[in-house]
Formats: C-alpha cells, structure tokens, sequence
C-alpha cells in the first residue's frame, strides 16, 4: 500500500507563496491556495 501524499495548503499568495505554489505543482503536488482580496485602499 502507498503512502497518501501530505497535506499541504498554501495561504497567502505574495511572493513567496506564489513562489512555492507554482514550485509544488511543478512536483504534481495539488493544494489550495488561500489569499485575501485585495485591498480597497481603506485600510481595512
């Protein structure tokens, strides 16, 4: 029997989310990815 795969989730997606996201996938490892919308410019 194989090994299930670990879980990996990706939250916040700036530069090196990003980064690692695209890295994992490029390995075949599928995983969410979470961010936050973006700013509206009043600071909250």
């Amino acid at each position: 029997m194989a090994a299930a795969a670990p879980a990996i989730a990706v939250i916040g997606l700036g530069r090196f989310g990003t980064s690692l996201a695209r890295e994992l996938t490029r390995h075949g490892i599928e995983m969410p990815a979470i961010d936050a919308p973006r700013s509206s410019g009043r600071g909250w």
